[in-house]
């Protein structure tokens, strides 16, 4: 008795999927625009990959993706063809680990959908149908991003079928002069746009090649064989690449086939021999899916072949002073984008601060002022780190104390380039001359030489902290500041009590009177005593005289704060 097996199912195309390949360089320019241009926002960001149809044997199928995917594509070269792709750049990890994606790859499969549904994927067929997803998290404070690929595949046809057997390589084939002639007619006869999906049409004697919108010209012809072509970056002689699923879909729905001749190009050594020839069928359903209810797979494996996100850890490659600046330029951004969006970063980066005082004072402002984004910071100072500062002065450390002790100044300026050596900090060592105080005749050359620096260190800083022991010695700065136009901080420490005062400046744009003559003056050019308009008096104690005590004068509110003239009675020496 005789039994009659069922024929077998021809065998299922299978198709070879991408692999990532990201260049460190798109992860540097990745961080650099988290900071200053994509911050908090989430959004999807438009990039471009390429692929290659000239890998070597038996290597993975690479999409590419380096530092000038944020550009416009513009390599036109025949061997690479652009692949589009959508950036989602999450702000916490658990927003890249929690991130809907299934949701994800449909939006993107619903792209694909409808331009093949719409005919624009026939018209432009290198921009509708490859395309890609990237989700990142970028931990910029310890350089790490984490990432997720998908190469959205169309699962329609729902199966597909090689009917004449295993793919062939061209070579075993075609003669050699017919492919020499399909390598110069696609090299030349196709423009860019074009030459990721076309068409090619083959006898023994003749090869030309046509666009996709070129198909209803060709159907009638007999004289030979119509093949569906596409650039294939697979280089394994038993499977086609990915590109090929929704290029399938395509031809389905748009041409309303169920069957074809496919034709994978691959480039190597200048030919087109190892290329390989599909003959491939597939039943169609009866009502086609929606943009709704079309499936697709595509998220990409990792390294350990399995479905989740890849890790990058680019700390190593990284000059650690950078990654320090990194991590404090974000901290900063946070604040901003998340409290304080009129902070002005940049203005408080180039800002000069001079510190008169390197005590328990000047070590916190400069710590505070390091924290806050100032990079240039001068301490003076006149004294020596002795064995009762550092427990009280955050920059000093035990070995500052040894041999006599570090000049304060310098061993301030030191520690902050320790903390972050990105700092532009320097010490000098100056004592201030004070009103009071006699000087020898012996030292006159030399408190005149102080004054001199002092001038200069104040006309070299923008804002000037004073922070010094006593009061009187606060009064030239306070006095060289006044002239110079410089915004002037006041702090002071008691037993239990404390003073915080800033100084205000003027506008050099508003005249002022001259109490002598009421001839009007440049407030840059005005003498420290020079009143300027207001509705308001006061008796004049100034740091600058005024004309002497007991004359009135007008000051306005951009010049109140003056540690001298509102007379405060600030914490003991």
């Amino acid at each position: 008795m005789s039994s009659t097996l069922p024929a077998a199912d021809p065998p299922l195309v299978k198709y070879f999927p991408f692999s990532s390949v990201i260049d460190t360089g798109f992860w540097h320019l990745l961080a650099h625009k988290k900071l200053n241009a994509i911050r908090l926002d989430d959004s999807a960001i438009d990039i471009v990959g390429h692929y290659r149809t000239d890998l070597s044997l038996n290597l993975r199928p690479l999409l590419n993706v380096n530092y000038e995917s944020f550009e416009k594509y513009s390599d036109a070269s025949k061997e690479c063809h652009p692949m589009y792709g959508q950036l989602l750049v999450t702000n916490t990890y658990e927003e890249f680990v929690n991130k809907d994606k299934k949701l994800l790859i449909n939006s993107v499969a619903k792209e694909i959908w409808k331009d093949i549904t719409d005919g624009t994927g026939a018209q432009h067929p290198s921009q509708s149908l490859a395309k890609f997803a990237l989700l990142v998290y970028a931990d910029l404070k310890k350089y790490k991003f984490h990432y997720w690929f998908a190469f959205p595949g169309l699962c329609f046809p729902d199966k597909t079928y090689l009917t004449n057997g295993s793919p062939k390589v061209l070579a075993s084939v075609w003669s050699e002069n017919n492919m020499n002639t399909l390598y110069a007619k696609y090299t030349t006869g196709l423009d860019n746009n074009s030459k990721t999906y076309f068409i090619v049409f083959a006898n023994d004697s003749h090869i030309s090649v046509h666009t996709l919108q070129e198909y209803s010209s060709l159907t009638d012809r007999t004289d030979g064989k119509l093949y569906f072509a596409f650039a294939d970056s697979c280089s394994s002689h038993e499977y086609p690449g990915w590109p090929l699923r929704n290029y399938l879909a395509l031809i389905a729905v748009h041409f309303k086939l169920t069957e074809c001749s496919v034709l994978a190009i691959r480039l190597r050594e200048r030919s087109v021999k190892t290329s390989l020839l599909l003959d491939i069928e597939w039943s169609t359903p009866a009502s086609a899916p929606t943009a709704d209810t079309i499936e697709c797979v595509g998220w990409e494996k990792n390294e350990k072949n399995k479905l989740l996100p890849r890790v990058v850890d680019l700390s190593a490659l990284m000059d650690p002073i950078r990654l320090a600046d990194t991590a404090v330029d974000l901290n900063l951004k946070l604040m901003r984008w998340r409290l304080v969006p009129s902070l002005d970063l940049d203005t408080i980066c180039a800002t000069r601060c001079l510190i008169l005082g390197s005590g328990t004072l000047g070590c916190a402002v400069g710590r505070g002022l390091l924290a806050w984004g100032v990079r240039n910071i001068t301490f003076v100072d006149n004294g020596q780190v002795s064995y009762s500062n550092p427990v009280r002065q955050s920059l000093f450390a035990f070995n500052d104390c040894l041999d006599g002790g570090r000049p304060k100044a310098v061993a301030a300026a030191d520690a902050l380039k320790t903390i972050f050596p990105n700092v532009n900090s320097r010490g000098v060592q100056l004592s201030i001359p004070m009103p009071g105080h006699p000087i020898s005749e012996q030292l006159i050359e030399n408190c005149r030489k102080d004054v001199e620096l002092l001038e200069t260190l104040v006309d070299e800083h923008d804002v000037i902290f004073l922070l010094m022991d006593t009061r009187e010695s606060r009064w030239l700065p306070t006095v060289l500041a006044t002239v110079k136009n410089k915004l002037v901080i006041n702090a002071a420490l008691g037993f239990d009590t404390f003073l915080v005062q800033r100084h205000g400046v003027r506008r050099v744009d508003t005249p002022v009177a001259d109490a002598e003559s009421g001839q009007a003056l440049s407030a840059a050019a005005a003498p420290v005593s020079a009143p300027t308009p207001s509705s308001s008096k006061m008796t004049d104690h100034s740091c600058g005289g005024g004309g002497g005590p007991g004359r009135s004068r007008k000051v306005s509110g951009l010049e109140l704060g003056c540690y001298y003239c509102s007379d405060v009675v600030a914490p003991g020496n």
